[in-house]
């Protein structure tokens, strides 16, 4: 079962179980599953210019598609399975307009191995869109 809610930026955090890449090979991250710049509004590289086109669309419309969480293995708050870049420019807009401070969220309830099932497609899927 899910819920759609909306959470402040300050109650996400990065996946803390094991990840695993699309070959079922373990994958060591520091915190983060995805890289994403801090200095995307200024970076040349590939990811730093879909994340500033994602921060022009999200300043347009707003946050559109909902970041997809589960909730935190110790304490209160979520880690994020998907939409770690969405969050980055929600909080780089939340700087300069409260409205982004808030993000709608899908809360799934899931283990390990089928968190890192999803943030593996994730992570395919964006790569995929990216070279296309």
């Amino acid at each position: 079962m899910s819920e759609y809610i909306k959470v402040e930026l300050s109650k996400l955090r990065a996946f803390s179980g094991v990840l695993y890449d699309e070959n079922g090979k373990e994958i060591m991250f520091n915190g983060n599953p995805f890289y994403v710049p801090d200095d995307y509004l200024i970076g040349n590289d590939e990811d730093c210019q879909s994340l500033r086109q994602l921060h022009t669309s999200i300043s347009q419309d707003g946050l559109l598609s909902p970041l997809l969480v589960r909730p935190a293995k110790e304490g209160d708050g979520y880690e994020i399975l998907s939409g770690y870049g969405r969050k980055r420019v929600c909080e780089e807009l939340a700087k300069t307009n409260p409205e982004f401070a808030e993000v709608p969220v899908i809360i799934i309830e899931c283990d390990d191995d089928t968190a890192s099932s999803i943030i593996t497609s994730a992570n395919v899927q964006r790569r995929t869109d990216h070279s296309t």
